[in-house]
């Protein structure tokens, strides 16, 4: 699978999990995990915006005090953030995926990260410095 592949693969991913109205107040923003397929893309967004990377144990190493450096390309664990019961998000009790569109979705990514041997490097804003 080449980038361009990829990226219209993860799109069509992160196309089918609904936006709501993210409050910005950046209480979820960490520590998160992102897998290699979606690093290309984070570190690609962040060469050309010249983010540099904070060193935080307990919070995301693309917050800073203007918030997500990263909005646009936020991986997958981001994306559903206050919409599925294990990612719950003070700001946003009402909405919910179904279990049946979480699935899918989730069989989905994990199609992408079987094909781009992406389980096998994933990064963890705990151990991103060590």
């Amino acid at each position: 699978m080449n980038l361009v592949q990829l990226k219209e693969s993860l799109n069509k991913v992160y196309s089918v999990i609904p936006d709501f109205k993210c409050k910005h107040c950046h209480i979820c923003c960490g520590p998160i995990i992102w897998y290699e397929p979606e690093n290309y893309f984070i570190k690609d967004y962040a060469k050309k915006h010249n983010i540099s990377l904070k060193k935080f144990e307990d919070k995301c190493p693309f917050l800073d005090y203007t918030g997500c450096t990263i909005y646009p390309v936020r991986p997958i664990v981001c994306r559903l953030q206050g919409l599925i019961k294990e990612l719950p998000c003070k700001n946003n009790k009402k909405v919910y995926l179904s279990d049946r569109d979480l699935k899918k979705i989730k069989n989905d990514f994990n199609k992408i990260l079987t094909l781009t041997n992406g389980y096998e490097h994933f990064y963890s804003s705990r151990n991103f410095f060590k």
